[in-house]
């Protein structure tokens, strides 16, 4: 509860300083938006710096973009898919200076995290966290943009 008080409270004095949009946004895309169940889904992570100054965000990780993205999978009926997948700690986790204009690219296998093993639509959306310049995680959090949601079909 104090952890998403925090946050919102974040979001609120960035509005609040005239900065209503935030720094970076974040897309993810798959290359198999369609697949037989069983076949691994590879989810891409790009988060885009759209600010006029370098910002500094977790990642890449190379392949385990999980440990600094919050991923949420629901089914067709919205019921959230419990998550599977090993969590990765802040050890994996490293930061990377983003120029302006500049994105980087990383990403995780949905199947390993989510069972996804029944035929229908899935809907999937991620979560970056942003580092706050002045906290060293986790003692302090930092707030968290959300990508655009992506819809995977899984068929027999």
């Amino acid at each position: 509860m104090r952890l998403a008080t925090i946050s919102v409270l974040i979001v609120l004095s960035n509005l609040a300083l005239g900065q209503g949009r935030p720094a970076v946004s974040v897309s993810i895309s798959t290359p198999t938006p369609a697949i037989q169940q069983g076949t691994p889904i590879r989810l891409n992570i790009s988060v885009l710096n759209r600010s006029n100054h370098t910002v500094q965000i977790f990642g890449p990780t190379d392949g385990k973009a999980e440990a600094s993205n919050g991923v949420q999978v629901t089914n067709a009926e919205g019921q959230k898919l419990p998550w599977i997948g090993h969590r990765r700690g802040f050890s994996s986790r490293k930061m990377v200076a983003v120029e302006p204009g500049k994105s980087v690219d990383d990403f995780l296998t949905l199947t390993n995290d989510f069972d996804l093993t029944k035929p229908g639509q899935y809907t999937v959306v991620v979560r970056h966290e942003m580092f706050q310049p002045d906290a060293t995680p986790p003692e302090k959090p930092g707030y968290f943009v959300e990508s655009n949601s992506l819809t995977i079909t899984v068929t027999d």
